[in-house]
Order: C-alpha cells, then sequence, then structure tokens
C-alpha cells in the first residue's frame, strides 16, 4: 500500500463523494444510526461544496490512482473547522485518517485553534482524535 497526499481539486468531487457516502454510511450502521448522508447525490453536493468553498481546504489519500479518504477544514476564521473525515472502509485502521488529519493540522499551524464535531458513537475515530492533542469541549445533541 503506498498512500499519497494532495489539496482534493475540483476534478475529485466524484470519488471524494463515493468515499464519504461509503465510509459514513457503513460507520452510521455499524452503530444502529441513520447516516449523514440520504444518498449519493447528497454526498455528491457536499464534496462539490466543500471542495469549491472559497474559505476551504480540502486533503486527498491516493492509493496508486483511487481516492480512498478524503478531510476538509474551513480556513475562514481563526478558529479552523475541520470535517468531515472519512476514509473507505476498505482502508480504514491503516493510519490514513491519522495522515490527513496531520495534513490538516500542519496546515493550520498558524490558526488560533481547530475545532471539530464527534459522533459520540464513533470510538474508532473519537479515539483518533484524542491522540492527536483534541480534547472534549461540549455535548452536541
Amino acid at each position: 500500500m503506498s498512500i499519497s497526499f494532495r489539496q482534493a481539486t475540483h476534478r475529485d468531487i466524484e470519488a471524494c463523494a463515493e468515499s464519504m457516502y461509503v465510509a459514513f454510511i457503513t460507520v452510521d450502521k455499524q452503530y444502529g444510526f441513520p447516516s449523514y448522508f440520504t444518498d449519493l447525490t447528497h454526498a455528491r453536493d457536499v464534496a462539490r461544496n466543500l471542495i469549491t468553498n472559497p474559505h476551504g481546504y480540502g486533503v486527498v489519500a491516493i492509493d496508486n490512482t483511487r481516492i480512498v479518504a478524503s478531510a476538509f477544514m474551513d480556513e475562514k476564521r481563526q478558529i479552523r473547522a475541520t470535517g468531515p473525515v472519512s476514509a473507505h472502509p476498505d482502508f480504514q485502521g491503516r493510519g490514513i485518517g491519522r495522515g490527513l488529519m496531520a495534513h490538516l493540522l500542519t496546515r493550520a499551524r498558524d490558526a488560533a485553534s481547530v475545532r471539530l464535531t464527534q459522533d459520540a458513537y464513533n470510538m474508532t475515530s473519537l479515539s483518533l482524535y484524542t491522540s492527536l492533542g483534541f480534547a472534549l469541549a461540549e455535548s452536541l445533541v
């Protein structure tokens, strides 16, 4: 496995949408929650909005030529907002999420801080984020 990282571009919308959709629906079903994405069209709209956001930055993880994961950050304010961060289920547990987050955190090194929201039932990603220095600030319903 040779994973590389690069900035997301307009031509990545479809691949990001597919990867995000499968990642979210798989985790949400695993824990018995409805998925954030209603269907692939919804995921495509979200990916398009994230990638074309003039205040946004996205990074993709590529296995050979296939986009297998992505992460996004809103840079409009001094406190950066990350998310969504997702990896295709076939590529989870291989350090790709950590690589995506490291890329975003390096980019945000001059920001006042970085925040993210996390589904409380997804202990795997919660563990990743706490290992990167994130701390629980508040619960959201």
